[in-house]
């Protein structure tokens, strides 16, 4: 029965991206890769999310979306930012829909003590309908260079419009390794 959970987690998953990802055929791609990732981060005893190098390419990639702005800004401006969208959408009966559907992208740097990953954790599953969260294999110094330019430092970054989510996420992809 494990196999028949585990299958249908990674269905779940695979529905769950945004439609463009799903209708362009990476989203079975980023699912393989998103789940390898985030086991082997457990198994290692790390926060239970996908680990990523900050590349050259997800680099560019930040920076372009941080200056379309569309990045908030640290764990509380992110839980914020999530809040007031909740908010809004649950006054709203037309996006009303059951299921998930991610549209928001939480990134952390790999430097956080374990109390913010805990704070992490939570918002998470409060927001689990619409959020995946990834971790960048870079300390706040990196990630801040990467978003804002050198000497800024960031620990959290929500991406918060859902083409720049499929940007960011294109770009997580271009690191999958083929099995």
């Amino acid at each position: 029965m494990r196999r028949d959970e585990n299958e249908a987690e990674r269905a779940a998953l695979a529905s769950a991206w945004p439609r463009a990802l799903i209708e362009s055929g990476v989203a079975d791609q980023i699912t393989d890769d998103w789940r390898a990732r985030a086991q082997r981060a457990v198994e290692s005893g790390l926060p239970p999310w996908p680990r990523y190098a900050l590349d050259a390419v997800l680099a560019d990639g930040l920076f372009e979306v941080r200056r379309a702005r569309r990045v908030v800004r640290g764990l509380e401006g992110a839980a914020d930012a999530l809040d007031r969208e909740r908010a809004g959408l649950s006054r709203s009966a037309a996006t009303r829909s059951a299921g998930r559907r991610i549209s928001r992208l939480l990134l952390l740097a790999s430097d956080g003590a374990p109390r913010f990953y805990r704070q992490a954790e939570k918002l998470a599953a409060r927001h689990q309908e619409r959020l995946a969260v990834a971790v960048i294999d870079a300390d706040e110094e990196a990630m801040g260079a990467a978003l804002y330019g050198s000497g800024q430092r960031v620990r959290a970054a929500l991406i918060d419009h859902k083409d720049a989510v499929i940007a960011v996420l294109e770009r997580l992809a271009s690191q999958a390794v083929e099995p």
